[in-house]
């Protein structure tokens, strides 16, 4: 299920908007296993949502001088075993993300993507899982893959997102900001090895 929120305010002056999409399902999978049906429905969410929504809001951010923080993932950022149909979306959903930066730059409109590795929430929850269980192997399994020694958290996440919508980060456009507790530094994120057990993957 997709939830899109809007809000409307009454202001008598003029805010800036932020535009932040935080778009994602995990579908996981190899490029010979995935069924065309799975890389549509994830390209629909992972990539169409995001731009459906920077399109609509894109006059009034040029209005307002607003800005753009998109959720990518850090598997967009190398090539990452068992995770095709997502990882591509999430690879794509960077570049557009590039693009709408220089595009929109002549009008003070800033475009950004944070990359967070493994964060401490339901979305990469397995079958048969509790939420205990899942929390508990977070932290026991997944954690131990990054040199910090644990998973983000989700208020680390929310808090990139809110420096790079806020004035602090007003000559900050195009960039793409790994949130992954330097796991980009190993080859734990490339999952190394045949492309087996793909709807299993860790």
């Amino acid at each position: 299920m997709v939830r899109v929120h809007y809000y409307l305010c009454q202001q008598p002056e003029k805010i800036s908007l932020q535009c932040v999409n935080s778009a994602g399902i995990p579908v996981l999978g190899s490029i010979e296993s995935t069924s065309m049906e799975d890389f549509r429905r994830s390209w629909d969410v992972n990539f169409n949502g995001p731009l459906r929504m920077m399109k609509s809001a894109m006059p009034y951010l040029r209005e307002t001088k607003g800005n753009i923080v998109n959720v990518s993932s850090v598997s967009a950022m190398t090539a990452v075993q068992r995770t095709v149909p997502y990882t591509i979306p999430k690879a794509a959903l960077d570049h557009l993300t590039r693009c709408a930066a220089l595009e929109n730059a002549p009008y003070g409109v800033r475009a950004n993507t944070i990359n967070p590795a493994a964060v401490k929430t339901l979305m990469m929850m397995r079958p048969g899982f509790t939420v205990e269980e899942h929390m508990e192997r977070l932290d026991r399994v997944v954690g131990p893959m990054h040199p910090l020694n644990r998973v983000a958290t989700s208020e680390e996440v929310a808090r990139c997102i809110a420096f790079l919508a806020s004035d602090d980060a007003g000559f900050i456009t195009g960039i793409s900001v790994p949130i992954d507790g330097g796991v980009l530094l190993t080859s734990t994120v490339s999952g190394a090895g045949p492309a087996k057990g793909d709807q299993k993957a860790a």
